[in-house]
């Protein structure tokens, strides 16, 4: 079966009824009738499932345009746009187009309505924290060889308020928003914070060391205000 549907048995209940609401399918059974009767009545019924669950899936589409890339039409990856595909699935899941640069996000059609715009947002913070991941796991290594400085190690993070974070004990961190940016913008919030690791302030040998490796970090500061619009 394409979809999953939960089974609710009442021993009041003499017929069988199929309810699709909210994405959810129900089926409605009396105690006393065999699960290969209930799987053969929803097997019947198949077609008029899907079509209702394709309807719903085409809310649920429409509510994550106005509701999650409300706040402009596109999304970035790495400053290039992505397309944003939405629809209802067997299990909560994303995939990417690398070709086609379309991220496609599938909610499991058991999630409650009210509950799906949540289950999409972590999607997508799945998604560019993965994105982000891999970015670093080659990126971050380079720098840090290039400015001769070490560190402990670095994770992905959800921040509200700032891109990074290093702190005493040499441990790195990022926004996984950062995947959003252009390279270079990522490349100047990770030296900026490797920085740190030899200047924990904000002090002139601080943006020395900053410029010597970003010479346009000023520009790239402004491009992380600027860009902020096209983040999840």
């Amino acid at each position: 079966m394409p979809f999953d549907y939960l089974i609710k048995h009442s021993a009041r209940r003499k017929t069988i009824s199929v309810i699709v609401q909210k994405g959810q399918v129900r089926v409605l059974v009396p105690t006393w009738l065999p699960e290969a009767d209930i799987r053969d009545m929803v097997h019947s019924k198949q077609a008029w499932i899907e079509s209702k669950l394709a309807e719903q899936s085409d809310i649920l589409a429409e509510q994550a345009h106005n509701e999650v890339i409300s706040r402009d039409s596109q999304f970035l990856l790495f400053g290039e746009p992505i397309k944003l595909e939405v629809s209802l699935h067997s299990k909560t899941e994303f995939c990417f187009a690398t070709q086609d640069n379309v991220l496609a996000l599938f909610v499991s059609s058991r999630v409650n309505i009210d509950n799906q715009q949540a289950y999409l947002q972590k999607l997508l913070q799945d998604f560019y924290s993965q994105q982000l991941s891999s970015y670093l796991t080659s990126r971050l290594p380079e720098l840090a060889a290039q400015m001769a400085l070490s560190y402990r190690s670095w994770q992905v993070k959800n921040y509200k308020a700032k891109w990074g974070s290093c702190n005493s004990r040499q441990e790195l961190a990022f926004n996984w928003r950062l995947a959003a940016m252009p390279e270079p913008v990522v490349d100047s919030v990770i030296i900026h914070e490797l920085a740190h690791l030899k200047h924990l302030d904000h002090s002139r040998q601080f943006w020395r060391l900053v410029s010597r490796f970003d010479p346009q970090y000023k520009q790239h500061k402004q491009a992380l205000k600027d860009l902020t619009v096209f983040c999840p």
